[in-house]
């Protein structure tokens, strides 16, 4: 990306939709955005943006309170993050 970021920048909706445009704007013409269709996999789509804040907070509160290893932090937001939004 190519750009300096301060920590709580990376931990929000709109970064996190920013990502995943860039890395998908080829594959999917929704990346982006939240998905409209409920798929075999994840959370319904009306509970998306609802599922992504509590991940997002909780990744927070765990950088702040140094819950975990930044390596354990990583391992489950990614982890999180395909099982509720793929």
């Amino acid at each position: 990306m190519g750009r300096n970021f301060k920590r709580n920048s990376l931990v929000t909706e709109a970064f996190i939709k920013d990502v995943h445009k860039r890395m998908y704007r080829n594959v999917w013409a929704w990346a982006g955005d939240f998905r409209k269709t409920n798929k075999n996999i994840g959370v319904d789509r009306w509970r998306v943006a609802v599922e992504l804040k509590a991940l997002l907070d909780d990744t927070r509160f765990w950088v702040d309170h140094k819950v975990f290893s930044p390596d354990e932090i990583a391992v489950r937001f990614k982890h999180l993050m395909y099982l509720n939004y793929t």
